[in-house]
């Protein structure tokens, strides 16, 4: 659907060409090629969305919004089989909005502590076999802990302070951790792909059984990355001469070479067991 509409968008801006010796114009606002690509992609993920709530309607789910009741400075999240998405927003307390079916509730929505836990039986919603994705929404401050536990899905956390980030026993499950300002990332998968970019913190720790670990612009003082059997790539912010570098790979290749530094406070440690490093410093 993406590839049709990105097709007609194209054609669009041809037609436009061949008919006009003039600039091609929407709304008298003159749109070029990136412009038409984005609204021809806006439209795909238009189309997306309706035919997954169409999915959802067929399969009996419906779309539930659940607003925390009082102020909320730790998340815990269990969800199996639909995608997380956490970001901030323009709302005042804690917005959930989940599918779930009319007549038996498979998630579970508490608070108690300043803490709020969200759970879905796998055995109900989350086995459907429609693709949904459960979006978090949260108030601009700083928050204690975020922890997530998920399988078979998608997982994004996007700008948001706060002393920890935590996914812990997923499996099956693609990671993007983006715009976060923390003191640390602790990620433990069985299988998946964990990209952290333009994040900011003390300590980044992934430990991944098997598949890639990709960091982009990210600028922490410590690293801990390990992979099993996969890779870890990317960029990293900062001066290699401020670290003290570790890294090891037992059947693969090493592009980022051990460096102990006596002065160094940062520290680094990569490790794979059967795969690759490519991390590149970019001052």
């Amino acid at each position: 659907m993406k590839q049709i509409l990105l097709s007609l968008g194209s054609a669009a801006l041809a037609a436009a060409l061949l008919c006009s010796c003039g600039p091609f114009q929407v709304a008298e606002k003159v749109v070029g090629r990136s412009d038409l690509e984005q609204i021809a992609e806006g439209l795909a993920k238009q189309a997306e969305d309706s035919a997954n709530i169409s999915e959802a309607e067929k399969a009996g789910l419906v779309r539930w919004t659940y607003t925390a009741e009082t102020d909320v400075d730790k998340i815990k999240i269990e969800e199996h089989n639909a995608s997380v998405r956490i970001e901030t927003g323009n709302v005042d307390r804690v917005q959930v909005s989940y599918m779930d079916y009319a007549d038996s509730r498979g998630y579970k929505l508490s608070q108690g502590n300043n803490t709020l836990r969200i759970t879905n039986d796998s055995s109900t919603a989350g086995s459907s076999g429609v693709t949904y994705t459960t979006v978090i929404t949260l108030p601009e401050k700083e928050y204690r802990e975020i922890e997530i536990e998920a399988d078979n899905s998608s997982v994004v956390v996007m700008d948001v302070e706060a002393d920890s980030v935590c996914l812990r026993n997923s499996s099956n499950t693609d990671v993007q951790l983006s715009g976060l300002a923390v003191q640390q990332i602790h990620t433990s998968l069985i299988s998946g792909m964990v990209t952290v970019s333009d994040s900011t913190g003390y300590k980044l720790a992934v430990s991944l059984n098997t598949g890639m670990i990709q960091l982009e612009n990210t600028d922490m003082e410590q690293y801990d990355c390990q992979v099993e059997t996969g890779s870890i790539e990317g960029t990293i912010l900062g001066d290699p001469d401020e670290y003290n570098i570790r890294t090891s790979v037992d059947v693969g290749s090493n592009q980022l070479p051990s460096m102990a530094r006596k002065e160094g406070d940062r520290g680094l440690r990569f490790h794979a067991g059967t795969g690759n490093i490519d991390v590149q410093f970019a001052g």
